[in-house]
Order: C-alpha cells, then sequence, then structure tokens
C-alpha cells in the first residue's frame, strides 16, 4: 500500500502502480495502466497480479519445430513455427472437437500442485467461437474426468498473445451494478467519517500475457448443451492446431481454470 497524488500527478502514480505490476508478473505485463486512466476522480486504485511460469514434464524438440500453414478464419493462410511431439497424453475426443493436455513439470509428492496446459481444437467445419460456447462450467466437469491417456502427435504452434479489456460491462452483465453506481455504491467504511464524497467504483481494467514455447508457458493476469464423448478412446490420435484454438491452464487436483483463452491468430 502507497499514497498517490492522483490529482496532481497521474503520471507518476500509474508509474507506480506500472512499476508494482512489472514486478510481480516478473516484466511480462509493464504497463497496465496509463496516466489518462487517473483523474481527480480516482481515490483508491487496487491492483492484484497472477504470475504463472512453469516448463513442460516432456519439452518439444526444438529441431521438430518448422514453419507451417495456419488457416485463419478470414480465408488467409500464414506460416507459424509449429511445435512437433509424439508420446503418450490425456486425450478426449469430444462431439465436434479434440482435446489433449499437455503436463508441466512439478515437484513429487503427495500434496505438489498439478498443472496442465489443455489444447481443445475444434473439427473443420467448426469454429472456435462454436467451440466456446461449448466450454461451460458443467461440460468442463465432465470433460475433465474423460481424458484417457492415449499414444498421438501433437502439432502446435508457437504463440505470444496479449489482452487489455475493460471489464465494467462484463460485471454488470454478472449482476454487479451497485458498486459502480455514484448515488448507491456503499463504501464508506473504506473511507474516513468525515469524508462527504462518496466513493463508488469508476472502471476495472484487466490485462493479460501468455507465451508459450518448445520449453513451457508463462502467463500473467493483472486485474450449451451437454456433449457427448467417445466411451472408448481411440488407438491413436493426431492432432493439429493448424486454426483458431482454445486452451486453458488448469490446476489437476481440482480442475480450477486458471487462464482460459482463445488464439486466432498466433
Amino acid at each position: 500500500m502507497f499514497a498517490a497524488d492522483f490529482a496532481n500527478d497521474p503520471r507518476q502514480a500509474a508509474g507506480h502502480i506500472n512499476r508494482w505490476v512489472s514486478e510481480q508478473t516478473n516484466s511480462m505485463i509493464k504497463r497496465l495502466l496509463e496516466p489518462s486512466d487517473i483523474d481527480a476522480l480516482t481515490a483508491i486504485v487496487l491492483v492484484n497480479a497472477l504470475y504463472f511460469d512453469a516448463k513442460w514434464a516432456d519439452p518439444f524438440e526444438s529441431e521438430d519445430t518448422r514453419q507451417a500453414p495456419f488457416y485463419l478464419e478470414n480465408g488467409r493462410t500464414r506460416r507459424v513455427p509449429m511445435m512437433r511431439q509424439t508420446s503418450f497424453f490425456p486425450y478426449l475426443r469430444g462431439e465436434g472437437f479434440q482435446a489433449v493436455c499437455l503436463r508441466y513439470r512439478y515437484d513429487y509428492g503427495q500434496d505438489a500442485p498439478r498443472f496442465g496446459f489443455y489444447l481443445f481444437v475444434p473439427d473443420k467445419g467448426r469454429t472456435v467461437a462454436w467451440l466456446r460456447e461449448q466450454w461451460t462450467p458443467e461440460n468442463w466437469a465432465k470433460w475433465h474426468k474423460a481424458f484417457a491417456e492415449t499414444e498421438g502427435e501433437v502439432q502446435l504452434p508457437r504463440f505470444r498473445m496479449e489482452w487489455s479489456y475493460p471489464l465494467n460491462d462484463a460485471l454488470k452483465a454478472l449482476g454487479i451494478e451497485i458498486p459502480f453506481d455514484a448515488d448507491r455504491a456503499e463504501f464508506r467504511r473504506m473511507t474516513a467519517e468525515s469524508k462527504q464524497t462518496p466513493l463508488f467504483i469508476q472502471r476495472v481494467l484487466q490485462k493479460a500475457t501468455v507465451e508459450l514455447d518448445e520449453q513451457g508457458t508463462r502467463a500473467a493476469v493483472a486485474s450449451g448443451e451437454a456433449m457427448a464423448m467417445s466411451a472408448v478412446p481411440p488407438a491413436t490420435f493426431q492432432i493439429i492446431a493448424d486454426r483458431p484454438f482454445l486452451f486453458a491452464i488448469v490446476h489437476e487436483q481440482t480442475g480450477i481454470v486458471l487462464f482460459l483463452g482463445i488464439v486466432r491468430e498466433p
């Protein structure tokens, strides 16, 4: 916690906040706020950061990475560095998609946290937007239990993505409306009793960065109907992420999703 002069020196205040975010995310997110995000009405800025850095349990061999076409949603293609690996993976053949889990390295022990990178590729003729609609909490709970160890080949492009988005409308759509209303918000216990000007939430911003390569993944963030599945997994599989795909970074013991994203153009 530190004091800042939002009204008279928004640039310095934004600089202090951005330095803290950069330190917490190991420089993955260097600039969360602009000075223009702060004005004379700003009283408090609350910031949180989540940083994830993990290596693959079985890294991809760099010499196996080759340039390959990636088919964009606008009908065009672009060449991307496509990583390749053949091994045994947790695999799921869903209705209209394939999915595979790439495990991260972890410290062995009964209570050691384990994480996985789940790659979901829609079948040809399906879109990643359609796949995202199927990705409900109920379906994910079913899918997560249905992955089976299967031999196969995975082809996945290296990528780095950044995303920045205001969350006011999303939070209001979830029913969180009163805190954004200057006339109805109730935050008096956060300020001195003598302060007459009421507090309300002016804006909520979130910025996320995910970076994936042959060695592993780094990620940071600063603040349907049920699908049928094959009862018997195939003998082998091949999953090629050469078109827009969905991914999730998951805490395996609980199934909690830490990061969920769509890659439309690596």
